[in-house]
Parts: structure tokens; sequence; C-alpha cells
């Protein structure tokens, strides 16, 4: 989703660079301001909604003006700037706004509100020009790697809630993936917690508080493993299971790494060995776990379930859309890495023939 301005981002390999739409608008006051990710990894983009106050002139009347407004996050000079609303009203100003790989947003139209119960209309603008592309009713709900889910009151209501119909989209094309019904997801209730995106699958929280989850790519129903902690975006192994500082009691859940194709144990520790270690996971990453334990930090290899090294001297700590933010302070190409500043290595290697572990 999008992030409020002003913020501070960083560009490969580390640089911090500010962005703030006053910068873009010297002379006007600059009310609201929401930010999102858009172009290719070749070619990236930030595009914002601003909102400006334009003072009044005579007997001309103030007024407030919403632009779309993309910015090349190298030089953060301005592409393209479009107005897509003029009026007196300083409410209208879009809830929402979701990026894309590509070259269209989407925002919602403001009207939207928390509990879903107000209509809403979701659209697809072009951001060179502000055109309208596509259109689907319901509020912008989330949204990541170019997907959005709109979320959609049916109308309907049962003795727990207001049914509601969620559409996994596009952001792109407007295409819609797959859409679920609340009666569908919930055996009959209508109480749809929530919707998010877990890498490659859309996760539904449903009344129960369980989790249910669908393909991003085809929308087909999938199957994975209760108690999911973190899903590694370079390998796809999903890391589950419940670590020794977990309040969950979970006596025969143990810790360990799953293959989502085949739902195998990868790598797995039972629940007296994680109670023993005091077993607990940093981080996880192109198929390395980056452990904790009562003694020490070793970093495991979940394929081969090898120590690589002792120490996590080095180690990813934010994963940023392409990039990996590590504890060097530099941005890597997702699956890349910066050799260890000081580790006992062992003999194992990294999938990775052209970097050290």
């Amino acid at each position: 989703m999008s992030i409020d301005g002003p913020f501070d981002f960083l560009l490969p390999p580390g640089f911090k660079k500010s962005i703030s739409a006053q910068t873009f608008f010297q002379d006007v006051k600059v009310g609201k301001e929401k930010w999102a990710s858009t172009g290719t990894e070749s070619s990236p983009s930030l595009t914002g909604l601003v909102q400006v106050r334009e003072v009044a002139k005579g007997m001309q009347a103030n007024a407030y003006v919403v632009y779309l407004v993309v910015v090349d996050p190298q030089t953060l000079k301005v592409l393209s700037k479009s107005e897509i609303y003029r009026g007196p009203d300083e409410k209208i100003f879009p809830a929402r706004l979701a990026g894309s790989n590509g070259s269209v947003v989407a925002v919602d139209d403001g009207s939207a509100t928390t509990d879903y119960n107000t209509a809403s209309l979701t659209r697809g603008l072009d951001v060179m020009t502000g055109k309208e592309l596509w259109r689907h009713g319901g509020q912008l709900h989330s949204a990541s790697g170019g997907n959005a889910v709109v979320m959609e009151i049916t109308g309907e209501s049962s003795r727990y809630d207001t049914c509601n119909r969620l559409s996994l989209m596009s952001v792109e094309t407007g295409s819609v993936v797959v859409t679920l019904d609340d009666r569908t997801i919930n055996n009959q209730h209508c109480n749809m917690l929530g919707a998010g995106f877990f890498g490659p699958y859309l996760q539904i929280v449903t009344d129960q508080k369980k989790y249910q989850y669908f393909d991003i790519k085809t929308g087909a129903p999938r199957t994975l493993p209760d108690h999911i902690i973190e899903l590694d975006p370079v390998s796809g192994l999903i890391l589950a299971g419940v670590p020794y500082d977990s309040y969950d009691n979970s006596p025969n859940e143990g810790l360990g790494v799953i293959d989502p194709a085949t739902g195998s144990k990868a790598y797995w520790v039972d629940f007296a060995q994680v109670r023993l270690l005091k077993l607990g996971v940093s981080e996880f990453y192109d198929g390395l776990l980056y452990l904790g334990t009562n003694d020490g930090k070793p970093v495991v290899d979940a394929r081969s379930g090898k120590t690589v090294r002792d120490d996590d001297s080095t180690m990813p700590i934010l994963s940023v859309d392409s990039y990996v933010l590590w504890n060097n302070g530099k941005l890597y190409p997702q699956g890349d890495r910066p050799a260890p500043s000081s580790a006992s290595l062992s003999s194992a290697t990294s999938s990775k023939t052209s970097s050290t572990p």
C-alpha cells in the first residue's frame, strides 16, 4: 500500500533520500500526500497523490486540488503531474493508494469507511495522464506486488455482520483473479476479519481466527501450515512453528522450514530441542536460518541442515521490493549478499555460486 509523506527512502547500495510534495509545489500549501512504488525494476518511479490549497483571488473562492504526481527516485525530478480533482471540499482525497509494477495506480474514491459499510469505488489511473483505465465497486483494502484486494458490501447480512465480497485484482490491468464471498469463506457467517498478502499468496483471516490461502496468480486455494512465521522471498520456503519465546503453548509444534510445493518438512527441530536450546529465529533469507540459542547465533542452511557459520555478524534485516537491506547498511539485489565480515565458515556453500554465505 501507500505511505504518507514526507518520508525517507533508500536507493542501492544505501543512499538515503527524502521526498516531500512541498518541494514540487512551492507556490501553494500542501495538505495531504500519499506515495506508492510504480514502474519496473529497471525504470522505477514513485507516484503520489498530493492535495494542495489554492488561495482565493478576488471574487474567486479558494480551491482544493488533488494531483497525481510521478517522480524519478534517483533525481527527484517530476516526470508528470495530472490534476484529478478540483473543488471546494477539503475532504475529497483518496483514502488509499496502491502502486504496481507498471504505469497504473489504484485509488479509492475517498468515501470509504473502515467498517466497509459505505459503498465505495476503486479506480485504476494511468500515472502519466491521470486517465481512468478501469473501475471496480468496493474499497481498496490492501495491496502488494502489483496486486490489490478490493472489499465490497453485498447488501446481504447475517446474525453476525454485513456480508462482504472480496476481489483479488491486478492493479495494472484491472482484471479480477478471483472473487471470494464472505459466506463461502466463513461457513455461512458474514464476518471476514481481514485480507492481506503473504509472498505469492492471498491470506484471508476468518471469524474463527483461522487463515486461508489462495494463489495470487491463479486464485486457487492453497494448504499451508498453521503458525506461519515468515516466507523466504528467494527460496519460497516457509518458516513455521513456535519459537521458544512464543506465548503459544503448542508442545507438539516444534520449529522449522516447510516446502509449500510439497508440504514436506525441509528442516525441523522438535519441541523438546527448541526448549532445550531456547531456540529463536532472527531472520530467514535465501534458505538460511539466522538462529539464536542460549549460547550462540548459528546460521543453518535449511536445505541441507548444515550449520554454515557460527555467528550472525552479517545478516539481512529488511526486504525492500526487489532489494534487501543488510546490517552493514547497504542494499543488495534479492538473492545476493555481502561476504561475512568475520565468521567461522563451514564447508557448506550457498545456492548462489557467485557469493559466500
